[in-house]
């Protein structure tokens, strides 16, 4: 490398020309190839012939690409999305190669594959989970594609892998009837909007829900990030204005800042009720707290970024 400096090995633009573009989920496999989902209104986002879909439907569908950097190609490219507007948020790459992803939608006709846990969007602005298989080209890419949610706005903000292979979702949700599993710590919403923590499994039909819980107190949560360890428990991260949010004995702060804080849950799933919740912790005082994102390190340290 560079002394006193980092060289840059790689970097593209990555868009069309007839519509904003921007991207929000990056992941990378083990053979360094790049993963990115995001959003474009363009009608000429580059796509390789192996797309599942090779033209837009609504306004702004979602994208997903496959990127070789050692080669500078796109190995595979394409929209996804329904009639109305579609934000791609997150994705993730399980080691088998399968790609998996998460998607805001208005859309009611978002593209459903595979023995879909919900084929209807029952709500005003709803989630969709899915999984990709990027070595096949058309339809046969998309693997599995559902619905998730209750009947009022929701939108996620994060996926992740849990030990057994499992996906991880958080985000937010304004349902009261957003689906819970009986071990939930908290199986009724809180109040003006809640973060969600699943665990779902979608090649496990009909064992789709393997967990699912709300988190939050008398006010609005929104999750942003998330994680899990080899042991099971689950790390969310988000922001919140509530006063009563559940905080811990070994909380860093246990008490509300007065502002709108971080906080961080760490959550095992199979104990129901509040004894569920293994730590959490309020971070922040007053003025606007919000991360980005939460990553677990091999010894158990948490990572948070944000602004």
């Amino acid at each position: 490398g560079m002394s006193g400096g980092v060289s840059l090995v790689y970097s593209t633009f990555l868009g069309g020309t007839t519509g904003d573009t921007s991207g929000a989920g990056i992941a990378v496999d083990r053979k360094g190839l790049i993963y990115v989902i995001g959003s474009t209104k363009a009608t000429d986002f580059p796509l390789t012939d192996s797309a599942y879909m090779s033209v837009t439907w609504g306004p702004q569908d979602a994208f997903l690409c496959q990127i070789d950097p050692n080669a500078g190609a796109l190995v595979y490219s394409t929209y996804l999305g329904g009639e109305l507007a579609d934000q791609g948020r997150s994705i993730a790459v399980a080691p088998n190669g399968l790609v998996y992803f998460a998607v805001t939608t208005e859309s009611t006709e978002f593209p459903m594959a595979g023995y879909a846990y919900n084929y209807n969007l029952t709500a005003p602005f709803g989630i969709v989970l899915g999984v990709m298989d990027m070595t096949q080209s058309g339809a046969a890419s998309l693997v599995y594609s559902t619905y998730f949610g209750g009947s009022d706005i929701q939108e996620v903000r994060g996926i992740a892998f849990d030990a057994a292979g499992n996906l991880l979702v958080t985000g937010y949700t304004l349902a009261t009837d957003f689906p819970v599993t009986p071990d939930a710590v908290q199986p009724k919403a809180g109040g003006n909007g809640d973060a969600f923590v699943s665990v779902v499994n979608p090649m496990a039909f009909p064992n789709f829900l393997v967990y699912s819980t709300y988190l939050g107190g008398s006010q609005g949560e929104v999750a942003y990030g998330i994680a899990g360890d080899s042991a099971g428990n689950i790390y969310v991260t988000g922001y919140t204005l509530s006063p009563d949010f559940p905080t811990t004995g070994d909380a860093i702060e246990p008490n509300w800042g007065g502002g709108i804080d971080l906080f961080l849950t760490k959550l095992k799933p199979g104990i129901p009720g509040p004894a569920g919740v293994e730590s959490s912790t309020y971070i922040g005082q007053r003025g606007v707290y919000s991360p980005t994102a939460l990553v677990l390190g091999r010894d158990g340290t948490i990572y948070l970024v944000g602004s």
